[in-house]
């Protein structure tokens, strides 16, 4: 039985990568067991300047959003080390939402080389969803990010899909109802923690 590890929740925007990172910290917690919740970016003072990039409040390139986020996971990596080996800790995006992300825009190898340093998650968990289930979701939002475009997201989930065989990624339905995804997503951490 694992007693810790680096649990990943990506997907495209609106997939419920926030909603069901927030479940399944409950469950895992509800069990007595140590977890702590994070997300990307953070919250931190890289993560708020990516955060106003995001918002369209502030303006940078691909290259430098991308620096930027590597700059912020990094400083969350050396955050979270430590907890790790004794608590699951659950992060709301990861690793493979710059290479699918960012990539989109820069050459992929340049965005994983910038990302090298921070380590792979013990498990990770793509939630899936098309585009226009996708866009129906985040249309009620009071604020839109720059990604946030059908086109957009289409070509984000086919990258997001196609990484999923080389990260061993578990591929989760989101488009279902939040009890059915998050049922699915505790059996797929039981599994893989043992429990």
């Amino acid at each position: 039985m694992r007693s810790g590890g680096l649990i990943a929740l990506e997907g495209i925007d609106g997939s419920g990568t926030t909603t069901h990172s927030k479940i399944l910290y409950e469950r895992i917690s509800g069990m007595g067991f140590k977890a702590f919740l994070t997300h990307e970016p953070t919250d931190g003072p890289i993560g708020m300047i990516i955060r106003d990039v995001l918002s369209g409040r502030l303006k940078a390139e691909h290259d430098v959003l991308a620096l930027l986020f590597a700059a912020d996971r990094l400083s969350h990596v050396h955050e979270i080390s430590d907890l790790m080996k004794n608590c699951f800790v659950i992060t709301d995006r990861y690793l493979f939402s710059s290479i699918a992300y960012q990539g989109l825009f820069l050459p992929e190898s340049w965005v994983r080389s910038i990302n090298s340093r921070a380590p792979l998650p013990d498990l990770a968990i793509l939630l899936d969803i098309d585009a226009d289930t996708a866009i129906n979701r985040i249309k009620n939002r009071k604020k839109r990010e720059i990604f946030e475009e059908k086109e957009k997201l289409e070509k984000i989930r086919e990258r997001f899909l196609r990484l999923k065989d080389e990260f061993n990624m578990f591929v989760v339905d989101s488009r279902r109802p939040v009890e059915v995804v998050a049922d699915e997503i505790w059996d797929i951490f039981r599994r893989w923690a043992g429990i």
